[in-house]
């Protein structure tokens, strides 16, 4: 009965509305970062932000939310690492969504063997296991890309359990992680008869396969106006990037143009 769901049901509205929120300030996030690209400073204050400065982050690790792979090669973009500018916002798989931008950077230096072997070895032994791991999904998704196949069957031979879920909106929901709902949504609408094929990085290192076998269009008329207004506005300067982007790189190759801008490494700011 309704009095019988009423908490489940109040629990999943204020988790919607909290989604919902997290998306609409990610997008603000996104427009603050891209319109003031020198600094993260203005887009801090509008929205009430703190600035964190993270030392020793490289291509390969780094302490807080350069531990996740998404925020590093964020980094090392050349738009961010080399011309100074703010990345777009970033969507970590704990919900977090962050802007990173170079406060400082160092050239490589040669380290005594004795002081990185063990970071070697291990670096060797995750790079087999990665490999592996690779050989492993990729034999799953050449199996899986068998309509006719079954997803209970592969995860079997990977030694782990296959989820289903149904209706799954792209604002999420508690059960099905985020980074595999973002995968889920940038796969290709599969054949009638078929499933589109991706894969997620989970938290702690985990990986899953995802499979969509249907997909349902979204409803622009049960959008609020401000859910509309919002995401209007996001695709205008989502467009706006690209068009600067492409015309500003027009223009260089044309005219051997070079930006003229401060030096991005002693910029104060970072995250």
């Amino acid at each position: 009965t309704l009095a019988e769901r009423r908490e489940e049901i109040e629990t999943q509205l204020r988790r919607d509305q909290a989604q919902a929120l997290l998306e609409t300030r990610a997008r603000e996030l996104d427009e603050l970062a891209f319109e003031n690209p020198e600094a993260l400073t203005i887009a801090a204050t509008e929205l009430g932000l703190d600035i964190a400065t993270i030392e020793g982050v490289t291509r390969d690790g780094g302490d807080d939310v350069f531990a996740q792979p998404a925020a590093r090669e964020a980094l090392f973009e050349t738009k961010v690492l080399d011309d100074g500018e703010n990345s777009p916002a970033i969507t970590l798989p704990d919900d977090r969504v962050v802007v990173v931008r170079v406060a400082k950077r160092f050239d490589p230096e040669p380290q005594p063997l004795a002081d990185v072997r063990e970071a070697i070895e291990s670096l060797l032994t995750e790079e087999r296991a990665t490999a592996a791991l690779d050989a492993a999904f990729a034999d799953a998704r050449a199996t899986l890309s068998d309509p006719a196949a079954s997803v209970s069957v592969v995860a079997d031979e990977l030694g782990s359990r296959w989820e289903t879920f149904s209706n799954v909106a792209r604002a999420g929901t508690s059960d099905v992680p985020n980074a595999v709902i973002a995968e889920a949504f940038q796969l290709a609408t599969p054949a009638a008869d078929g499933r589109a094929i991706g894969e997620a990085d989970l938290p702690g290192g985990a990986r899953a396969l995802v499979t969509v076998t249907a997909v349902r269009p979204g409803d622009w008329s049960a959008l609020s106006e401000a859910e509309r207004a919002s995401l209007t506005s996001f695709a205008a300067n989502r467009a706006a990037r690209l068009d600067f982007d492409g015309l500003y790189r027009s223009i260089e190759d044309d005219a051997s143009i070079s930006r003229l801008i401060s030096d991005p490494l002693s910029q104060p700011d970072g995250v």
